[in-house]
C-alpha cells in the first residue's frame, strides 16, 4: 500500500514559469488505505480559499478489507484550504458511501461552492456547501432532472449569480443540454436543473457545432464530440 499525495503550489504564480512561493504536501490516501479515484476542488466553506474533496474506490475483494483498517480512513474526505496547505476536516455527507463527485459550482448563489455528484445509475445529486464544509448544511438534493452522461461543464450562463450545468448525456439526439439553476428558493433545496433546460442542438445540427441562445443564456459548442470544449 502506497500513500497518495496532494501537493499545493503556493502562489503567486505567473505564466513566465516562476517558481511557487512554497509547496505543501499531504497524504490524502491515508497511508495507502484509500485508493483515491476522484477529486473536486472548490470554495466549499466560503472562506475565500479553495478546498479539496476526494473519493476513494475499492474492489469487493480488496485485500485491505482483510486487514484492520484504521478508524479515520474515509472514502469521501474534505480537506480545508489554509494558508499553510490542506487540512483534513472530516467526511462529506452525500458523497460518502455511493456517489462520485463530478464538478463544483455555486448552484444556489450563496457564495459557497456546491458539488455535483453522480450515483452508479448516472442519477445526479447536489451536495451543498456550508460554513462547515460540503454536506453539513442544507440537505443534498436528488431528482435534478438531468443525465450527465459522458461530459459535464459548469458555469454561470445567464449572469444571475448561480452556476448552471451543461451535460452531454447518453441520449438521442446527441448533443449538449443546458440546465439553469432555479432563480428562487423554496422549501425544497434549489435544484441545478429546472424546466427551463434545453437541448442546444437538434439532430440536423448535431455534428456541426454552433451557438444557441435561450431565455437563460447562450451556449456554444464546437463539434458533436463530447470531449470538445463547450461554454455556456
Amino acid at each position: 500500500m502506497k500513500p497518495q499525495h496532494a501537493t499545493v503550489l503556493h502562489g503567486p504564480l505567473n505564466r513566465d514559469g516562476g517558481a511557487p512561493r512554497t509547496t505543501s504536501t499531504l497524504d490524502v490516501g491515508h497511508g495507502g488505505w484509500a485508493s483515491i479515484a476522484d477529486t473536486v476542488v472548490g470554495g466549499f466553506d466560503g472562506d475565500g480559499q479553495d478546498d479539496l474533496v476526494t473519493k476513494a474506490e475499492y474492489d469487493e475483494e480488496d485485500v485491505r478489507f482483510e486487514e484492520d483498517m484504521p478508524d479515520d480512513v474515509l472514502d469521501a474526505a474534505f480537506y480545508r484550504g489554509t494558508a499553510k496547505g490542506l487540512k483534513p476536516a472530516g467526511d462529506v455527507l452525500g458523497i460518502t458511501g455511493g456517489a462520485t463527485p463530478v464538478a463544483a459550482g455555486d448552484f444556489d448563489g450563496d457564495g459557497r461552492d456546491d458539488i455535483l455528484a453522480r450515483h452508479d445509475d448516472d442519477e445526479p445529486i447536489a451536495v451543498y456547501g456550508s460554513d462547515e464544509g460540503p454536506g453539513r448544511g442544507r440537505p443534498g438534493s436528488g431528482g435534478l432532472g438531468l443525465r450527465m452522461g459522458v461530459a459535464v461543464a459548469v458555469g454561470d450562463s445567464n449572469g444571475d449569480g448561480r452556476d448552471d450545468i451543461a451535460a452531454y448525456p447518453w441520449a438521442r439526439p446527441p448533443g449538449w443540454r443546458c440546465y439553469s439553476a432555479a432563480r428562487t428558493a423554496s422549501a425544497h433545496p434549489v435544484h441545478p436543473a429546472t424546466s427551463r433546460s434545453t437541448d442546444p442542438r437538434s439532430a440536423s445540427t448535431a455534428s456541426q457545432g454552433g451557438t444557441t441562445t435561450t431565455s437563460d443564456g447562450t451556449c456554444t459548442w464546437p463539434t458533436s464530440t463530447p470531449t470538445g470544449a463547450m461554454s455556456c
